[in-house]
């Protein structure tokens, strides 16, 4: 949404012209590179898991009242 407002702040001050359609592969355009940046940090975290390293917090807790 960052670039229709540029797009359109800039026709508002009298830099260019915009046209109303320009907003569409403005949209589409973020879109498409909003899901490749999901798609690559679920690769990572796809990779990350695979290779068998746990998370700090799925440690199992130690038992003290048991004496052990």
């Amino acid at each position: 949404m960052g670039g229709v407002a540029l797009a359109y702040g800039g026709d508002a001050a009298g830099w260019w012209d915009a046209a109303w359609f320009a907003a569409i592969p403005i949209v589409v355009l973020g879109l498409f590179l909003a899901s490749v940046a999901g798609i690559i940090a679920y690769a990572v975290r796809r990779r990350r898991g695979a290779r068998g390293t746990a998370p700090a917090d799925d440690r199992t807790p130690v038992d003290t009242a048991a004496g052990g």
